[in-house]
Formats: structure tokens, sequence, C-alpha cells
């Protein structure tokens, strides 16, 4: 993503027993959300 010119704000972060999360931004200045549910994150 970055080397198209997008931008991770916030790495791939684990929220116990639900998923995991990361905010990215993209070349325009859009801030959005990626969601990954697994029961096993830790």
């Amino acid at each position: 993503m970055e080397k198209l010119g997008g931008k991770i704000c916030m790495s791939k972060t684990a929220v116990p027993q639900m998923g995991y999360f990361a905010v990215c931004q993209d070349t325009e200045g859009n801030a959005f959300g990626l969601w990954e549910s697994d029961a096993n994150a830790k």
C-alpha cells in the first residue's frame, strides 16, 4: 500500500478474542479501517 502512495496510520492491532484491525489512509487523505475476525486473537 505504501508503495502506491497510501499510509498505514495504525498497524494491525489485536482485539483479544475478537479479531484484528488496522487504520490506513489513501492517496487522497481519506482514512479507513480494516477488520479481520479471529476468535483466537491475542
